[in-house]
């Protein structure tokens, strides 16, 4: 199966056996995580200010009551952010940071090369002004895995809203951490962190070794398929050569994880085979990491959110 709009694709290995889950799950009034056979995830990809195609989707998923049946939910960068709403059934209120407070110069500035992207600036408005209900998170009884990367060894690391150990909001911005558009790394416990989509934006290989029968993807940038292999810059360069070789290696190498993850979403891989997906992914909407139009970002939002609900409810 293949649906697609002018503007999205959704495709998988067997996706309808995904949305017939969600909907078998939702209406089932005795349904509790703990006593299902099956497994249920939920992938969100991030991207900067591409990440309000994601929450677009999750806006609709909470409007049709989907908030409370996934078993894992795997947030990257902006994708955990819109995880971490939707968990606390914020999603409407959540996507207004993109084109109320983030689309200016107080959190992108182009007076440098690359653009900076004030991380610390975002987490105040999570914190101060469209404050997340983090009580909420923390004690949703969906596993909320948000990524993010070692510098030092270049691995990526998933931290839990049930880990005690670590403060949410802090797991948050460390996930947020864009090399070289913020490149500050965030320390827990003892160990530094940046961005969690330098590896893996789409953990799909972690979703199935968590044992998941059944994975909806919401992917925020499906012209990457098309994409080759980044060329280096030399500001790039310049700004992760602190990093080490294999952290350079790791970053070029993500548009190859990207391709491979792609044959497992598609069930061409051999963990994958009997694994339900569902992708969503969208194309030909103007829209980048550094948009910072609020009628671009809405228009986005409301052709994700069209989707979304008409896809759904076709199930």
């Amino acid at each position: 199966m293949n649906y697609a709009s002018n503007n999205f694709d959704t495709f998988g290995n067997q996706p309808q056996q995904v949305f017939h889950e969600i909907w078998r799950r939702k209406n089932d009034h005795n349904f509790k995580l703990e006593n299902n056979q099956t497994k249920l995830g939920l992938i969100i990809e991030g991207g900067a200010m591409r990440a309000i195609i994601g929450s677009g989707y999750l806006v609709a998923m909470q409007e049709l009551g989907l908030n409370d049946i996934f078993d894992y939910i795997y947030g990257t960068s902006a994708g955990a952010l819109g995880g971490a709403y939707f968990l606390s059934k914020q999603s409407p209120y959540g996507i207004t940071i993109f084109f109320e407070d983030v689309n200016n110069s107080d959190f992108i500035s182009y007076r440098s090369m690359p653009p900076f992207m004030n991380i610390d600036y975002l987490m105040d408005v999570i914190q101060n002004k469209k404050r997340l209900d983090v009580k909420a998170v923390k004690h949703h009884p969906t596993n909320l895995l948000i990524t993010a990367t070692e510098v030092k060894s270049g691995e990526v690391h998933y931290f839990s809203n049930h880990d005690d150990n670590v403060d949410l909001l802090t797991a948050l911005k460390a996930s947020c951490a864009l090399p070289v558009y913020y490149d500050k790394p965030v320390k827990i416990n003892g160990h530094s962190y940046l961005d969690g989509g330098i590896v893996s934006s789409l953990p799909v290989l972690k979703a199935i070794s968590d044992g998941c029968t059944h994975i909806l993807i919401l992917m925020t940038d499906g012209k990457r398929r098309l994409k080759r292999p980044p060329i280096p810059f030399w500001y790039e360069l310049w700004h992760l050569r602190k990093y080490g070789r294999g952290f350079v290696k790791d970053y070029y190498g993500r548009q190859k994880h990207f391709r491979n993850i792609l044959e497992v979403i598609e069930g061409h891989h051999p963990d994958s085979q009997n694994i339900n997906i569902a992708a969503l992914a969208p194309h030909d909407i103007d829209l980048s990491g550094h948009t910072t139009d609020a009628n671009k970002l809405k228009k986005a939002y409301q052709l994700s959110y069209q989707y979304a609900i008409k896809l759904f409810t076709r199930y």
